[in-house]
């Protein structure tokens, strides 16, 4: 499942993005990303809005998981639930020079460049979080 966006497919009403990542893609992307194995125990699923503000783009949602994890004291296996609300801005990338401290303002964003908008930092970001 790609989770890149065209900006140009945003339309004035804004656009919907279902996420449904089988486990086992969605354990690759995060053990390619992170080098730690996670282990899920259903899919990857959430709801994206996208919706422009002149050249940024808001997203808002949720992603939601089963991680399977082992417990610290018995080892044993447990599904633990992993629910993340997802409010990010889209900001083109701009070339700033050196690197600056983050104001608060700027937590919550994030570059791009191009014409498309790359969802899956964003979304294994929320789910890494949310552990």
């Amino acid at each position: 499942m790609d989770l890149k966006i065209k900006i140009a497919d945003i339309g004035p009403d804004g656009l919907t993005y279902n996420l449904d990542l089988p486990a086992h893609e969605a354990e690759e992307r995060l053990g390619n990303q992170t080098g730690d194995e996670m282990r899920l125990a259903g899919p990857l699923t959430g709801r994206l809005r996208l919706e422009k503000a002149g050249q940024k783009v808001v997203v808002r949602g949720r992603v939601e998981a089963r991680i399977r994890q082992a417990c610290a004291r018995c080892l044993e296996e447990y599904d633990h639930s992993v629910a993340e609300d997802v409010v990010l801005i889209f900001v083109p990338a701009v070339d700033s020079g050196p690197e600056e401290e983050l104001e608060a303002d700027a937590l919550n964003q994030e570059a791009y460049s191009g014409e498309e908008i790359d969802l899956w930092p964003v979304v294994s970001e929320h789910l890494v979080l949310g552990l």
